[in-house]
């Protein structure tokens, strides 16, 4: 035992021997564990992917959206004015850029297909996880949107609305409320929205 014992103190002198051997096996480790301790890799402790999102609608659906994208686990969004948002892109700053054009909200209270643009860095390899979680959320949305058709039908086929004028109100409250609900609903309840068939929003993915 003492032969092996001293065998390995020899070895152990020899490989310290130089000052560079304790440089790399000693103070490089010390300097890079205070550095990764310090780094910041998921922008004030969130785990999700950084998505920007550039809201140039502003109205009620919008905000909605913004709500579920805020609650979904997989990102982080990033609500920026679209001209800091496609700079940041630009820079490469985050791996994907939602834009959601104005008129989306009035559109989709009028019941008239819609498109978002969302842009992904190219050869990111978080592309496809950026993607099923934006589409999750656009078909929570289409989800709340024939929720609220369905209850004017319903409305209608009881008692005629008196004007054009009322069937919107009461469709656009309906689609607010049925919003508010998705987005305030727990995270396992989002997975049976996959079984919408509504095409109204359509999402224009690039690299």
């Amino acid at each position: 035992m003492n032969k092996i014992l001293q065998i390995a103190l020899k070895d152990t002198r020899l490989q310290f021997s130089s000052p560079i051997q304790w440089l790399f096996f000693l103070i490089l480790p010390v300097i890079f564990t205070f550095l990764l301790a310090g780094a910041d890799f998921n922008d004030g402790g969130s785990t999700g992917i950084r998505l920007l999102v550039a809201d140039e609608d502003g109205g009620a659906t919008s905000a909605a959206l913004l709500d579920l994208l805020n609650d979904n686990p997989t990102l982080t969004p990033d609500l920026l004015p679209v001209t800091d948002a496609e700079q940041a892109f630009a820079d490469n700053a985050a791996a994907a850029m939602l834009t959601i054009p104005a008129g989306f909200s009035t559109a989709v209270q009028a019941g008239e297909p819609m498109s978002l643009d969302l842009r992904v860095q190219p050869n990111n390899t978080n592309a496809l996880a950026i993607e099923q979680a934006v589409q999750t959320e656009i078909t929570a949305l289409s989800l709340a949107r024939e929720v609220a058709i369905a209850a004017v039908q319903s409305a209608e086929s009881v008692r005629p609305f008196a004007d054009a004028d009322a069937r919107e109100a009461f469709f656009a409250d309906t689609l607010a409320q049925a919003e508010q609900q998705i987005a305030a609903a727990p995270a396992q309840v989002t997975q049976t929205v996959a079984t919408t068939t509504d095409d109204s929003f359509q999402i224009a993915s690039h690299q």
